[in-house]
């Protein structure tokens, strides 16, 4: 086999055919890449090899078109079979010779991820998975070249039967999912189709995944087609028909047995910057924890969604399934093909083709495939593309919705000219609360009430107001106040909040280092109370919390606790370099900016305090925070800041029935690169001039000396 190999890949280079080979295909791909990568700013190879996987269809057939034909041409095939080399060891050494000058080709890409080191930070770990793909589809498509090449000793017919071949896998799956989408075709042949697609394989690593299945489904295509390719030359036919028959059967049943592992245990790598498909703690908790069936249904076609940008939510899906100990089913129905599916689900109004039903035995929900994804607008072409992943989200969510027999209701109070609470409701709905608005002077707070908000009044409560508000607490209720700089003076809810330890100062915090437009303070996480457990959950290493005209709060018991009420600080200012100002008479205020006479932080931001002796022995909570904490920018998903985090922990905590779940979302963009205009002149330069032109001089170098001999 040794000697096959150094035989044929000698050849390659010792003829111009293997520098036009690699010379062509690189121009190609540098070009590629410096508009992909350098013009565009992107650390992110995915579009790149998904580019090299479309060239490889048609340069695969110049490099394999060759290998036997050219043999049967010069009849030296006659000589290999009469040399003590077994037949085996023949057509390995002849794919691994090819195989080799494509391992050449991809070395010379190297410069890629070297270039993307220099410039930015990039992920490591796609650049490998994209790397080990594509040299997996390249060894199978090399297999197949070579198997053609056995076939005859015409170069052109062995090169347009292999394109014909490739082209066609590509073209099977597309043709077949338009079939069964009009009902022309069975679910098992398009089941098997997809079972054997090569493009469809590879889609999973360019989303960021790379699977068990699908490397040894790579190599069982060269092994089926190496073994074919030897059985053309065994000299022994008399048992081929049924050796290849059980060798054929064998290699299907091992690729059975491997997608099944893959997907019951998702035998996967995430590949992403963000990890897109590692589920978080709060998730992995719900799934391990089902102790019931639960049923997610997609109404759409799956290979439709396996082949455009919704593949990343079928990826999600199969995590949740793998780690559900069988207890979470996915199913796929295309609507167009069952119109009536949605006359088993009367309570969801308006269903529509990528909606996503959660159902148990209990009760079901939906959601938009839309809203499983944060969206954002390209104002140079004014489209809109997907920003964010946030699918894991709305799912728990609603997998926690599904598994419960109640809902949470959050109150949202009215009449004393409180500030907007748009986005505050939107998270409260995320994490499956009902939401409403209420006027306490006009009607008490429901039986139900999980928890009651109130959002900078500018305006006392009454005493009506606040004995309802009371009576509420005292039996067990929630409640999150928020004052704002402006708020004025509240004497009967002052009073009553003093009475839980807490006191809003008229004292507006900023920070000379840590702030966001050279003003507004940004502050940590300052403690984990024990009675908000969710906290526990949260990365505050390396994200702050953002508050604009945050007040001070101040804990009035020195000890934190008294009358079985203890408070506890979430968030705190920066040690240091926080200072405040006395906002009771603003217009005493020269300065902004820090004097002598300002007090020093750390300050107390937002506090909670818990009371253990209520009339139904269930714990209420009190939270008082400044309104920027829970502002529409503070809020945004795709805000840098622990808002939404801190807020989703405190809503999950005060939920009851446990259906509660605020998970952040994932960024889809990858890193960018700063490159310079010099830089890129210099890229394309060298990536797409230099390269391709040395390889191809090599190549008349060593035609000119062929000439010589």
């Amino acid at each position: 086999m040794t000697s096959v190999l150094k035989r044929d890949f000698r050849a390659y280079f010792t003829s111009p055919i293997g520098y036009i080979y690699i010379g062509a295909y690189i121009l190609v791909l540098n070009l590629v890449f410096y508009l992909e990568n350098a013009l565009s700013q992107s650390a992110s190879v995915a579009g790149v090899f998904s580019f090299m996987l479309m060239v490889m269809m048609f340069t695969t057939p110049l490099l394999t078109m060759r290998v036997f034909s050219e043999e049967y041409k010069q009849r030296t095939d006659q000589l290999l079979l009469t040399t003590p080399v077994r037949t085996f060891d023949i057509v390995m050494g002849k794919f691994l010779s090819a195989l080799l000058v494509f391992a050449v080709l991809l070395g010379l890409t190297l410069t890629w991820p070297l270039i993307i080191s220099f410039l930015g930070d990039p992920n490591a770990a796609e650049i490998f998975g994209n790397y080990a793909g594509i040299l997996c589809i390249g060894a199978a498509y090399i297999a197949m070249g070579i198997f053609i090449s056995s076939l005859t000793e015409n170069q052109v017919v062995a090169a347009i039967g292999s394109l014909g071949l490739f082209l066609g896998l590509y073209l099977l799956e597309i043709i077949a999912a338009y079939f069964f989408s009009s009902g022309a075709l069975p679910l098992w042949i398009m089941s098997s189709i997809r079972f054997i697609s090569i493009i469809g394989r590879f889609n999973t690593v360019s989303v960021g995944i790379l699977a068990l299945g699908d490397i040894v489904f790579f190599l069982s295509v060269c092994a089926v087609f190496l073994f074919l390719t030897a059985r053309r030359w065994d000299r022994q036919r008399g048992f081929s028909i049924l050796i290849t028959a059980i060798f054929i059967a064998g290699i299907v049943l091992v690729n059975v047995l491997a997608n099944q592992l893959t997907t019951r245990f998702y035998l996967k790598l995430d590949l992403t910057e963000q990890g897109i498909y590692t589920l978080s703690d709060e998730t992995l908790n719900v799934l391990r924890g089902l102790d019931e069936d639960v049923t997610v249904t997609v109404l759409a076609e799956e290979s439709v969604w396996r082949v455009d940008r919704r593949s990343q939510l079928v990826e999600t899906l199969e995590r949740y399934s793998a780690h559900s100990g069988g207890r979470l089913s996915v199913k796929y129905i295309d609507p167009l093909l069952n119109p009536r599916i949605g006359e088993q689900y009367p309570a969801l109004e308006g269903l529509t083709e990528g909606d996503i039903i959660i159902e148990s035995a209990r009760r079901y929900t939906s959601i938009a495939w839309r809203d499983l994804y944060e969206w954002a607008v390209d104002y140079n072409t004014y489209s809109t593309y997907a920003s964010q992943l946030k699918a894991e989200q709305p799912l728990t969510s609603a997998l926690l919705f599904a598994l419960s027999d109640k809902t949470a209701l959050a109150v949202f109070l009215e009449g004393h000219g409180e500030d907007s609470t748009e986005a505050l409701q939107a998270l409260f709905e995320r994490a499956n609360y009902n939401c409403q608005t209420l006027n306490l002077s006009h009607e008490e707070l429901p039986p139900d009430t999980t928890v009651v908000v109130s959002n900078a009044p500018k305006s006392d409560f009454t005493e009506i107001e606040l004995e309802r508000f009371e009576s509420y607490l005292n039996d067990g209720g929630n409640a999150i106040i928020m004052y704002s700089i402006t708020t004025p003076d509240l004497p009967r809810l002052d009073l009553y909040l003093e009475e839980w330890g807490i006191s809003a100062e008229p004292h507006m915090v900023m920070d000379s280092q840590y702030n966001y437009n050279a003003l507004f303070a940004i502050a940590a996480v300052a403690g984990r109370p024990e009675s908000l457990p969710s906290t526990q959950n949260i990365d505050i290493q390396s994200r702050y919390v953002f508050l604009s005209g945050a007040r001070v709060i101040t804990a009035l018991w020195p000890t934190g606790e008294r009358y079985q009420r203890k408070s506890v600080p979430i968030v705190a200012s920066m040690p240091g370099t926080s200072y405040s100002k006395d906002f009771s008479d603003p217009e005493s205020i020269e300065t902004m900016e820090r004097t002598s006479e300002d007090a020093i932080g750390p300050f107390i931001l937002a506090m909670i305090t818990t009371d253990t002796n209520t009339a139904s022995r269930t714990p209420s909570n009190l939270v008082v925070t400044s309104a920027s904490f829970v502002s529409d920018m503070a809020l945004d998903p795709s805000a840098p800041f622990l808002n939404s985090q801190l807020i989703g922990a405190i809503a999950s905590d005060f939920n009851p029935s446990g259906s509660s779940v605020i998970i952040p979302g994932k960024a889809l963009a990858g890193t960018v690169l700063t490159i310079l205009a010099g830089q890129a002149r210099m890229i394309l330069i060298l990536l797409v001039i230099v390269m391709p032109l040395l390889i191809l001089a090599a190549g008349v170098v060593t035609w000119r000396k062929r000439r010589s001999l």
